[in-house]
């Protein structure tokens, strides 16, 4: 198959710009991040849309006659031109009609199968290429030295196209201080990961949703991912013909007028994992969005399922379906939509996740690109990214401004997507993913094979603070994981502060600190000259401005993983009220390897969920702060605010 060039034009009133900004359009239409995941559900407790409501957003800077401008690639002419390479010299083939699709469905599935390979083959050699004659090509390379040497960033993006390219203008704004110098890369979902892990992009502002068997051991890719905070909350929903609609949100396809449900759902989509529990001989997959729409239009499904914006009634309408229409009550999975980066380069994770904290901040501090020099600096990336925040913003706005321009006529804001203001809960347990499916090739971990053979887990433990014993249990849950039923295995050291207990973490003599304050500089940058920065957990406990977790070195982002999904756990166990003498409700664990497949059971047998842990070493009496409680239907809001001291320097 020849090479996929991408295509770039250049303004002639911009001479001095010559990287341009570049569209690779995607061959074929592929799954949109919001449907395309592995999700947990729960017969019981499907969260209405209403609470869920919001959506990923972006917003634009303006683009001035002397600056670059982005040129999408004809996606039909782009198409033929790859079907003329791929079956050039064989017998043609009558096109099968869509009302035909399903008594063609497995001849379409594996002819689908080959393209989508053979395209994502062609893209990546395509990419690899150009990357090769510019001069960019240099594994060793950190990321943000990478991008400052090719002079811009490249980002991949997906249906939402307009949002996710003014994220990719954020981040050139941060790194490079030119919201114009970046490229696009327009993929389909399935085409994310061998893009990325063979460094022909930068980062994926495709929003995808955080999984941990994304975030461990991706199946396709044979490796994990660095995921930034989600940047929205969403979740597969049903919309349609309004009877249809009704049947399917109460799952049934068996009774009365019900039987006469037909659902559509994106071709590849693991949306279909969900609903196939429940909706098992009604489903029909086109390859793309529009074809669902065709869909509804000519009666091959009256049902569709998708992520929220993609269901809502301005987005259907605007793809010309007339007849009757309702969006459904019910979402059927969580989707935490985040910007995804390789795991190899840990800072160039710190610096997206931070850059998206910064539009949270802006938002609740009132700061938008009109004043955004106003916003807090930081010099923790080195000197030259001093105006990192203020550069993002000033390009594309705060979170509240990048929400309106995008999603607000479709989706109002509200539930998950609203900053939290210390008043509602804030723990939530993410989607674990396809966790259960044997992990091909191996997931090493230096931290993991060494506390195996040391026989223990050493566990800094701060001391005198009313979160400490809680985080102690958190190292039994961790040692009962590693060790089998084991919780004993672990040796405590007693240490007086975050600085003390940092620097033990650097020099090696823990291997994970409990009860570490979350902050961007203990992040970032190291307690000692000869290391760079930690990974936390997510929070497990709330007071006053601090953000309480576990915390790792970033030098072993497996490790980092282990300890991260191990808290996780805690929380699904008590979002699905799965108690200590129940622990054998949790779900198997492969993405680690067969070895440590019972870690949650272990870990909740040992300590129990997070609402038993809680009250046990803390105590309900004690700790009244309502954020210390699981965000369950009906969802409140989610996105946190992390606290700056000084507020005028995040560092």
């Amino acid at each position: 198959m020849g090479v996929i060039e991408h295509h770039v034009q250049e303004n002639p009133n911009s001479p001095e710009f010559t990287s341009g900004v570049a569209v690779v359009d995607r061959i074929e239409n592929g799954d949109d991040a919001k449907s395309d995941e592995n999700n947990n559900t729960d017969d019981d407790k499907a969260a209405t849309v209403e609470e869920v409501a919001g959506a990923t957003t972006g917003a634009e800077a303006g683009k001035g006659d002397d600056q670059p401008v982005a040129v999408v690639v004809d996606q039909e002419e782009l198409k033929q031109e790859i079907r003329d390479r791929l079956f050039e010299g064989a017998p043609a083939a009558e096109p099968v009609a869509f009302d035909k699709w399903k008594k063609w469905h497995v001849w379409g599935a594996i002819l689908t199968t080959i393209l989508v390979i053979t395209t994502i083959i062609g893209l990546s050699v395509g990419l690899t290429k150009a990357r090769k004659e510019d001069g960019e090509d240099d594994g060793s390379l950190p990321t943000l030295e990478l991008i400052k040497k090719k002079g811009f960033v490249r980002c991949a993006i997906g249906w939402h196209d307009e949002l996710e390219e003014d994220l990719c203008k954020a981040f050139a704004a941060a790194v490079l201080g030119n919201s114009s110098a970046y490229e696009v890369v327009k993929i389909g979902w399935g085409e994310r990961w061998p893009i990325l892990q063979n460094r022909s992009v930068d980062i994926v502002t495709l929003m995808s949703t955080l999984t941990m068997d994304r975030e461990v051991h991706q199946a396709d890719s044979g490796t994990g991912y660095s995921f930034s905070i989600p940047f929205f909350y969403d979740g597969a929903v049903f919309g349609g013909v309004p009877e249809y609609v009704d049947c399917a949100d109460k799952r049934n396809a068996f009774f009365g007028k019900c039987k006469g449900v037909r659902v559509c759902i994106t071709e590849g989509s693991s949306t279909y994992d969900v609903i196939s529990d429940f909706l098992p001989d009604a489903i029909f997959r086109p390859s793309k969005y529009e074809d669902m729409i065709e869909g509804l239009k000519d009666s091959t499904c009256n049902v569709f399922v998708e992520g929220s914006f993609d269901v809502s009634e301005h987005r259907v309408r605007e793809n010309n379906f007339t007849g009757d229409y309702k969006v459904g009550t019910n979402f059927f999975s969580k989707s935490p939509l985040s910007t995804v980066v390789r795991e190899d380069d840990q800072q160039w994770a710190d610096f997206v996740n931070w850059v998206i904290k910064a539009f949270f901040v802006a938002e609740q501090q009132n700061i938008t690109d009109a004043n955004a020099e106003e916003f807090m600096t930081t010099d923790l990336f080195g000197l030259e990214y001093k105006n990192m925040f203020i550069n993002a913003i000033a390009a594309v706005g705060n979170y509240e401004q990048l929400y309106t321009k995008y999603f607000s006529e479709s989706v109002p804001r509200g539930g998950l997507n609203l900053i939290n203001n210390g008043s509602t809960a804030l723990l939530y347990a993410p989607p674990f993913g396809t966790i259960q499916k044997k992990t091909v090739g191996v997931v090493n971990s230096t931290m993991i094979e060494n506390i195996h053979e040391r026989g223990v887990l050493h566990c800094g433990k701060i001391q005198g603070e009313v979160w400490s014993e809680l985080g102690a249990a958190y190292c039994d849950a961790l040692a009962a994981s590693l060790f089998k039923e084991n919780a004993s295995k672990v040796e405590f050291i007693e240490i007086s502060d975050d600085e003390e207990g940092l620097s033990m973490l650097d020099s090696g003599e823990i291997d994970v600190l409990s009860g570490g304050r979350v902050n961007l500089q203990d992040d970032v940058g190291g307690a000692t000259e000869a290391y760079y920065g930690h990974t936390f957990s997510l929070p497990y406990f709330y007071k006053g401005n601090d953000e309480i977790a576990l915390v790792t070195r970033e030098d072993d982002p497996k490790w980092s993983d282990f300890v991260y999904w191990t808290v996780a756990a805690t929380f699904y166990a008590d979002e699905y009220k799965i108690k200590q003498d129940f622990y054998l409700d949790m779900p198997k664990v492969q993405v680690f390897g067969s070895h440590l497949e019972d870690m949650f059971q272990q870990a909740i047998k040992a300590v129990g969920n997070y609402r038993e842990m809680h009250d046990a070493h803390v105590g309900a009496d004690v700790d009244q702060d309502a954020r210390n409680n699981q965000n369950l239907n009906p969802y409140t809001a989610q996105i946190h605010v992390p606290y700056y001291d000084p507020p005028k320097n995040m560092g």
